[in-house]
């Protein structure tokens, strides 16, 4: 007969200590940051799933935070450069921020969104046309299908509406 090994999870017996729980949390909090750059919420959703206690969690997150191995800022900054080269807007980044746990007012969105990038949100919003809808200035339904567009992408009405209005003078 096999005798089972003690498997090592949060579902462990009531009589592990807190001691185990907190070493398996920060392992768990560790291999995923290892495999790619996480915020404090993605951090705390993955360790919320596996069922750690809340103590636990909030320990665990403010020790990565303290050795930097966790940095919001950093993360934002991550974030909003690909969404914008995705041809994201700011409405959009603000949504994929919040949906980590990460929550900035418009402002600072679009501060960051310029530090990161070298093109202007209009800049952004009319390569989408041109990539997306050349004929979007020439045909009006076209016209209003490309600001839909914009607009699902992230990108405010008066930037969609200019965008499209500057669009074939940038053809020229």
């Amino acid at each position: 007969m096999t005798e089972k090994l003690p498997h090592a999870s949060p579902h462990t017996s009531p009589h592990s200590s807190g001691d185990d729980q907190l070493a398996l949390a920060r392992q768990t909090a560790l291999r995923r940051l290892d495999r790619r750059e996480c915020s404090t919420g993605d951090i705390s959703e993955c360790l919320r799933r596996k069922k750690f206690p809340a103590d636990i969690i909030t320990q665990v997150v403010q020790e990565l935070v303290d050795r930097k191995y966790i940095n919001n800022e950093k993360y934002s900054r991550i974030v909003a450069r690909e969404q914008t080269l995705r041809g994201k807007g700011p409405n959009w980044i603000r949504m994929k921020l919040k949906q980590k746990g990460i929550v900035a007012e418009r402002g600072a969105i679009e501060t960051l969104i310029q530090e990161v990038t070298e093109t202007s949100e209009l800049d952004t919003a009319r390569a989408v046309l041109c990539r997306r809808y050349p004929q979007a200035r020439a045909n009006p339904v076209i016209g209003k299908k490309a600001i839909q567009a914009l607009l699902r992408r992230g990108f405010s009405y008066g930037v969609a509406r200019e965008a499209l209005a500057s669009f074939d003078l940038d053809l020229g």
